[in-house]
């Protein structure tokens, strides 16, 4: 499964199905505990399910956080100011 059709997903559980944080979050862990699904680095996503999992953001924002993590990055600069609360995120 890429990222972008995982953070799909998990938008479309929230604006279609109306899931809150906790369902979303249910949702992802049950994916990565089925080995019938890949993901593109399925340590990132665990990363920001985890990050996600404390409340601070949107799940899309800690995927992005997490990979950048997983790449290496120092930080992940942003503009959105909902971002702060992620480790390592620095506001432009």
């Amino acid at each position: 499964m890429t990222d972008v059709v995982l953070a799909e997903a998990v938008w479309t559980l929230r604006s279609a199905f109306d899931q809150n944080d906790a369902e979303q979050l249910l949702a992802i862990r049950s994916l990565l505990n089925e080995t019938a699904f890949a993901f593109e680095d399925r340590e990132a996503v665990t990363l920001a399910a985890d990050m996600f999992g404390h409340g601070n953001c949107g799940f899309s924002d800690c995927l992005i956080v997490a990979k950048h993590a997983r790449q290496g990055c120092d930080f992940t600069a942003t503009f959105d100011r909902g971002m702060r609360k992620l480790p390592r995120v620095k506001m432009l």
